[in-house]
């Protein structure tokens, strides 16, 4: 699993690495990644499932360019 972002919780998320501890897979956290740097990784290496857990952000840019790549995206579904 890879997170990306450079929000104000996201140092705390990386380095408690919840998600391996609970999806016992491993992790990569690189943080911010300018536009041409996320669409590189999202072709180069296999991504499964794009998830946007934002419960404010509803259909973002980075979810746009995932579908881009022809990667299945989820998102929370805000305004409801």
């Amino acid at each position: 699993m890879v997170t990306f972002g450079g929000g104000k919780r996201s140092k705390a998320i990386h380095s408690r690495q919840v998600l391996q501890n609970f999806l016992s897979m491993p992790t990569d956290s690189p943080g911010y990644q300018s536009q041409q740097e996320l669409i590189h990784t999202y072709l180069s290496k296999p991504v499964d499932v794009f998830l946007n857990v934002s419960y404010t952000e509803g259909t973002s840019v980075a979810m746009m360019e995932a579908v881009s790549c022809g990667i299945s995206s989820y998102c929370y579904i805000s305004g409801w």
